[in-house]
């Protein structure tokens, strides 16, 4: 099946179908702004019922006394620093290292300038880089799983001596995994970074070369790293031990404040970070919401364009299949966005009704006056009421000598086809976006297979 899509045709499908993205622009921005709205009392309640938590802990903490509140603090400081043991055990990547067989990656850069003057503030750059937390925090923006106290525990430097250096020195970076697939990895991104803080100092006048002397890969095993994971496990169970001796002497009234204090000693910070915020409708929410619904409502109507089968635009016909257009007739009349659309995209002249038949009508008796046509037939299924102005079209023409028969389907409609068939002349009728390709394909190919002569069509706008 022939395919035509025209980009000023669908441009002018937008215009005309504004009305739904007018819609949808509203509908998402009030739903966009309406969950978020939705989201921020939630929160604001959440707030205030923890602000409550904490007053009623407070009041609970008073009621205590003097010997009860240090046994209680006590308490609670050692079941913090378990927790941060706990959480440590968790999510180190040190901690979690297997020191039997571990892979080690070791890279040394030769740091050289030929400019002397310079050396000292380049080695201090690259010390301050390394032990300030810079390569750490580079590291952990690329990759979110990553934090920098425990990237410091992998990734270990041997700084140049400040105190020895001439016009070069030495940068040794070591890196620790469970594999030499992870350690090699993480040392490329350790790299990456370090040839970026270069490419920064050169762009500061501090001229050097980094040259690399060393680059190895290997496994190896570390009896001191074995001896701390020990000692640390040891320490945890022990202070476990501590901590449940501790909760025979306390109260049930003591548990149960420790407990809540521990819970709420996150959301506590949390609220004080995020107070200043009020529910409010959001003016950014109310935008973001109108450009989605702006770009829903164009796919949308882009959607519905180019998977609809029917006649698109009037000139459809007059590029796929070289008819001749004869005219184009209003039935209904057009809203405001429809006739923007003609003005911008077809330079369309607002014409009367009456004046769109009288120019189909003028241009179908000079096609039959040139071939000498006196008998005609007009074919296509439409509306009733456009059944009203072609009879009024049929009569007119009659009047001008132009005899017109009238046939609905003549594909299939074996008494229309025989009609046609006789006559061999034949002026279609199409309906903009209701008549189908389909049906429009099947019938020309009817009429050049039965050399029928085809004058031209007139499409309907309905």
């Amino acid at each position: 099946m022939n395919s035509y899509i025209s980009i000023k045709d669908l441009l002018a499908e937008f215009v005309r179908k504004a009305w739904l993205l007018l819609i949808c622009m509203i509908i998402c921005s009030i739903s966009l702004t309406f969950v978020k709205y939705i989201k921020d009392v939630n929160y604001a309640k959440e707030q205030e019922n923890i602000s409550e938590n904490i007053t009623f802990l407070e009041e609970l903490i008073d009621s205590l006394s003097v010997k009860e509140k240090d046994e209680l603090d006590y308490y609670i400081a050692q079941t913090r620093i378990y927790n941060q043991q706990q959480e440590y055990m968790e999510n180190s990547i040190y901690f979690n290292l297997d020191a039997s067989q571990m892979s080690v990656a070791s890279v040394q850069y030769y740091i050289t300038t030929q400019n002397t003057d310079k050396i000292y503030d380049i080695i201090t750059m690259y010390n301050n880089y390394l032990i300030n937390g810079g390569l750490f925090a580079d590291l952990c923006a690329e990759n979110k799983n990553f934090t920098q106290q425990y990237l410091s525990e992998i990734i270990k430097f041997k700084l140049p001596d400040m105190g020895n250096y001439n016009v070069s020195s030495v940068l040794n970076i070591l890196v620790y995994q469970q594999n030499t697939e992870l350690c090699d990895e993480l040392m490329l991104q350790v790299k990456e970074y370090i040839e970026k803080f270069q490419n920064i100092l050169l762009g500061k006048d501090l001229s050097h070369n980094l040259v690399i002397i060393e680059d190895i890969l290997f496994e190896t095993n570390d009896s001191n790293i074995i001896r701390n994971q020990k000692d640390y496990i040891n320490s945890h169970k022990s202070l476990g031990i501590e901590l449940k001796d501790l909760e025979q002497t306390l109260t049930s009234e003591q548990l149960e404040i420790a407990k809540m204090e521990v819970e709420l000693e996150e959301t506590e910070q949390e609220e004080i970070e995020n107070e200043s915020i009020k529910v409010s409708v959001s003016k950014k929410f109310i935008l973001l919401g109108a450009i989605l619904g702006i770009l829903l409502g164009m796919a949308l109507v882009a959607a519905n364009y180019i998977l609809r089968d029917t006649v698109k635009s009037s000139e459809m016909l007059k590029h796929i299949y070289k008819v001749n257009k004869l005219g184009e007739i209003t039935i209904k009349k057009e809203n405001s966005f429809e006739k923007v659309a003609s003005k911008l995209f077809y330079n369309k002249k607002a014409i009367s009704k009456k004046e769109e038949l009288q120019l189909f009508i003028s241009k179908l008796q000079v096609t039959c006056e040139r071939e000498n046509i006196e008998e005609l037939v007009l074919t296509g299924e439409i509306s009733k009421e456009s059944e009203i102005m072609i009879n009024d079209i049929i009569e007119e023409l009659k009047q001008n000598g132009i005899i017109v028969k009238r046939v609905m389907d003549v594909c299939n409609n074996s008494k229309d086809f025989v009609l046609v068939n006789q006559l061999k002349k034949v002026v279609m009728i199409q309906t903009l976006r209701k008549t189908t390709q389909y049906n429009i394909q099947q019938e020309i190919a009817l009429y050049q297979e039965n050399k029928i002569d085809i004058l031209g069509y007139i499409v309907l706008n309905a």
